[in-house]
């Protein structure tokens, strides 16, 4: 017959080892939302529950960690996951058979499943600060370079790249301010957003964009090329000067992208046909921009 002590110390190991596994899953996964399928598995067998559930949290503030009165003549163990201000939820352990079991057990991977969970919302924000362009929301240079890699090491594989350069940046910034500069910046990577994914969209420099559509079939790429190409030359007013190319895989990706540079700078020579006094000019679409500003404000 085992004794008091013994069980005591016997169910006193169970909960030193389940929160042990608990907590490597959580801080060795590279999802910790992932892991938490495991987690609540070990959390069920340990309190011989029904179930072990996390409820994501809608409205913070209607979530508790304390086990009410309620939650006892249910059998429910609860605990928030909660780290600083930011609460995601809820642990709960549903129909525990188990109730003399540390209670505590749940309270502690809760909260470090909160830790983890802002952990890796705070790795995602610094990633989207390193690949993403933070005036127009599209992919930056660095996003671009590393798809430009990933695209060099494909063989065989069809592509659809465009470049765009908007018209009349200097005197816009030189005129109205910078702040009219990246407004007409932003107009642009909204317009283009109309007509291809965010993902595929790359501003590499201060007023040059590339769209890069890999595994793209012709016409579906041609089509919205010209669709755009049309929008920014009339409905725009000469906004960028637009090059596009699709090729089935027998040219290199880098190749077709200069290929498609070259035809963006031959419209955009003709755009600035009459020379410096061209250059000198405001852009049609400035007071189109502006006047739009005006509107929405």
């Amino acid at each position: 017959m085992v004794d008091e002590k013994g069980m005591e110390q016997s169910d006193a190991l169970l909960a030193a080892s389940t929160k042990s596994a608990c907590m490597k899953l959580l801080a060795l996964a590279e999802d910790c939302r992932k892991a938490l399928v495991q987690v609540l598995e070990l959390l069920q067998q340990y309190y011989h529950a029904d179930r072990a559930v996390f409820l994501e949290c809608e409205e913070p503030e209607t979530v508790t960690g304390e086990n009410t009165p309620e939650d006892k003549q249910r059998e429910l163990i609860t605990a928030a996951v909660q780290y600083g201000e930011n609460c995601y939820g809820i642990l709960q352990i549903r129909h525990a058979q188990l109730k003399n079991r540390d209670p505590e057990l749940v309270a502690e991977v809760a909260q470090v499943l909160a830790a983890e969970i802002g952990k890796q919302e705070k790795q995602e924000y610094l990633l989207r600060l390193c690949y993403l362009d933070q005036l127009t929301g599209i992919r930056n240079n660095t996003s671009y370079i590393h798809s430009l890699k990933s695209l060099m090491k494909k063989t065989g594989k069809s592509l659809g790249v465009a470049f765009a350069d908007l018209n009349g940046l200097k005197y816009l910034n030189d005129t109205f301010g910078h702040e009219y500069g990246d407004r007409a910046l932003k107009h642009l990577a909204e317009v283009c957003r109309e007509y291809f994914a965010k993902e595929q969209l790359f501003r590499i420099s201060g007023d040059e964009f590339v769209v890069l559509c890999p595994d793209i079939d012709r016409k579906e790429f041609i089509k919205q090329a010209e669709r755009l190409k049309e929008r920014l030359m009339h409905q725009e007013k000469e906004l960028a000067a637009f090059g596009y190319l699709w090729n089935d895989g027998t040219v290199s990706a880098d190749e077709l992208i200069h290929k498609a540079e070259r035809l963006m700078y031959e419209e955009k020579q003709l755009h600035y046909r009459d020379g410096m006094r061209r250059v000198q000019e405001c852009p049609q679409y400035a007071g189109q921009l502006i006047l739009r500003e005006q509107t929405e404000a």
